[in-house]
């Protein structure tokens, strides 16, 4: 008798440890941010959305497919990763051809370079960033097609200027024997204008690999239309965390069809998953307007601007299915109302969710 009270008693020690271990876990999946910390990062990807440009076929040849450009954090110490796509709809112009030819994808990274020596040994030590494709999350292309994309990251000092640019292009690589196409994989230049901007130094290193996940995930996922109806706009995302251990920022920079900017919708998405980091559900909630101008955590949009999540599809083969309903800034009737997100639902057909 005593014999099975003990082994009972064990029984219990371990499941409640081990029920203490998965709260544990759960618990610590993500940790929660100060606002300062929160405020850095919307700032550092906010200045270097400021430094990128991305282009692709120009409304001087008929209608073109609307760019997205979207960036967030790549790893603990805050370099940066991000993904540039052509919209299933093309830019707000008149004659617009049918909606819904599938996205094409163009993945990429911003990392300083541990080389700080220069071929010029007389010249003294100067830091370095590459900008580089990652071809296994891209389509390439030819460059004769409508889905080209050329990305590009002022890294100097000078606000504008034609040379020194971290320059990439989706070219495909030509066949070993054929003439060179123009196609850029990488490229290496200073970053005193990155330094400079506080881009080179970590707001913190408190992000965890679930929040490497979500911030890849969601550039997969996050969308934005520019005006209302089936019109879109290019646009600039920054996808960071929130200081809750659950929520994750939204900030969708629009551009008008000459580049103008035309303000910031953001939002906040708050997300719930299991003690294995299995996303669950969430709630998508649109920003208010902002009461000054310099102010962050809420939205200066002048257009109405809606922003949605869609799941995950094969780029350049399919196209969006599943779409969640989202969320619109009006700049004259403010936010709508949060809508719910099944990420169970949105990610069900992905191996991204097991």
């Amino acid at each position: 008798m005593r014999k099975s009270m003990k082994l009972a008693r064990s029984i219990l020690t371990v499941a409640a440890a081990l029920a203490y271990g998965s709260a544990c876990l759960a618990q610590n999946l993500t940790l929660p941010l100060s606002s300062a910390q929160v405020a850095c990062n919307e700032g550092q990807l906010g200045r270097l959305l400021d430094r990128t440009s991305t282009t692709g076929v120009s409304l001087e040849n008929g209608a073109a497919t609307a760019l997205t450009t979207l960036i967030s954090y790549s790893n603990s110490v805050g370099f940066y990763d991000g993904l540039a796509l052509t919209n299933e709809g093309v830019r707000c112009n008149n004659g617009l051809p049918p909606l819904g030819t599938p996205e094409f994808y163009f993945a990429f990274n911003v990392n300083p370079s541990i080389r700080s020596l220069l071929l010029n040994p007389r010249r003294p030590p100067l830091g370095q960033v590459e900008l580089s494709r990652e071809e296994t999350g891209s389509n390439l292309v030819k460059p004769s097609d409508g889905n080209r994309m050329i990305l590009t990251i002022n890294p100097t000092l000078a606000s504008s200027t034609d040379s020194g640019l971290l320059v990439i292009n989706n070219f495909l690589v030509p066949p070993l024997g054929s003439p060179y196409n123009g196609f850029i994989a990488s490229s290496t230049k200073p970053g005193r204008g990155l330094s400079e901007d506080g881009l080179l130094t970590a707001c913190h290193a408190a992000f965890t690999a679930l929040d490497r996940k979500v911030f890849a995930i969601l550039q997969r996922m996050v969308r934005v239309a520019g005006r209302p109806g089936a019109c879109f706009l290019d646009a600039k995302v920054a996808i960071f965390r929130g200081e809750d251990p659950h929520t994750y920022r939204i900030d969708a920079y629009i551009l008008d069809l000459d580049g103008a900017p035309l303000g910031r919708a953001a939002a906040v998405l708050q997300i719930d998953w299991t003690g294995a980091g299995v996303l669950t559900s969430g709630t998508l909630s649109i920003l208010p307007a902002c009461s000054g101008g310099s102010q962050t955590g809420c939205s200066t949009a002048s257009v109405q601007t809606s922003l949605y999540l869609i799941a995950p599809v094969l780029g350049g083969a399919e196209r969006q299915h599943g779409k969640s309903q989202g969320v619109v800034f009006d700049p004259v009737t403010g936010p709508s109302a949060p809508v719910p997100v099944d990420f169970a639902a949105l990610l069900g057909d992905t191996a991204w969710n097991p």
